[in-house]
């Protein structure tokens, strides 16, 4: 939680600036680590559809050395749907709202 990796949007960002495709990234996200973890039949699979935003910009990545990169492209949720219910991110919401939930 304190260190480099916090989050997997951020993750998956960092992946997009080592120039992984989108496709790539999201199997290396989900179903590659829960079929290494022998849970392929219960995990991997976190939404019956995932929503995210992929906005250009000039954003700052810290890599684990503490070393920081540049990127035009960050991941960000934007809401998830699973079993019919939709949960959207409390990112997408706090931009809606213009303040910090």
């Amino acid at each position: 939680m304190n260190g480099t990796v916090f989050d997997l949007p951020t993750t998956m960002s960092k992946f997009l600036l080592l120039g992984l495709g989108l496709d790539d990234i999201l199997m290396k996200t989900t179903t590659v680590p829960a079929r290494v973890l022998g849970l392929a039949d219960q995990l991997g699979v976190l939404a019956d559809l995932s929503v995210f935003r992929l906005p250009e910009g000039d954003f700052e990545f810290e890599d684990s050395a503490r070393q920081r990169l540049r990127g035009t492209q960050k991941v960000e949720p934007v809401a998830v749907i699973r079993r019919g219910r939709a949960y959207r991110s409390e990112l997408c919401l706090e931009r809606r709202l213009g303040h910090r939930l």
